[in-house]
């Protein structure tokens, strides 16, 4: 089922709101000492953008 444009775009903010303190813990993630990293699953907003514009292909 398509998206509507006003649905995409509630979506892309959405996606955006939610990178924001994602962006942080990386922030935080890679300013730890070394001996303190732990991998962390990344999400790649661009992968998320890719799925919503999947039924349109």
């Amino acid at each position: 089922m398509p998206l509507s444009p006003d649905l995409r775009k509630k979506v892309a903010s959405l996606l955006r709101d939610a990178a924001t303190p994602l962006r942080k813990l990386a922030g935080d993630i890679t300013a730890a000492p070394v001996t303190e990293r732990v991998p962390k699953p990344v999400i790649n907003i661009a992968n998320l953008r890719s799925l919503l514009h999947h039924d349109n292909r």
